[in-house]
């Protein structure tokens, strides 16, 4: 999938997470009843990276298909194939989840990378 970047607009801090692109677009938004942004979409030319997060409010369970895994500190739910994946983790009552174009190692990595989801930078650490 090839998506129209303008070279210019690109951004290289990643902002201390384990992002798996170079150069990159974002774009940021809020699911319905979110108060703040809360999905973030990086992007280049072949690539788009989501992060989002939700604050439970009923028990969660990932569909079928998921492996369960420890990352760091964190269980997280992955499955992946063919260069995508979505993987779920939780915080305390916070889903985040982590997808896109990536490899199951890239998302592992993304997700072990970011901070506590009340860190007022999230997704990234600074």
């Amino acid at each position: 999938m090839d998506h129209n970047v303008n070279k210019d607009s690109l951004f290289h801090n990643k902002g201390g997470i384990a992002l798996p692109l170079q150069d990159f677009i974002v774009a940021k938004g809020r699911t319905n009843n979110a108060q703040a942004d809360n999905v973030w979409a990086f992007a280049d030319d072949k690539r788009v990276i989501l992060i989002g997060m939700e604050i439970l409010s009923s028990p969660f369970a990932p569909p079928n298909g998921f492996t369960s895994k420890q990352v760091g500190e964190r269980k997280v739910d992955v499955k992946s194939k063919n260069g995508k994946g979505l993987l779920f983790y939780k915080d305390g009552t916070t889903l985040i989840w982590v997808g896109g174009i990536a490899t199951e190692k890239e998302l592992l990595d993304l997700a072990d990378s970011l901070p506590d989801p009340k860190t007022p930078s999230f997704p990234g650490l600074n």
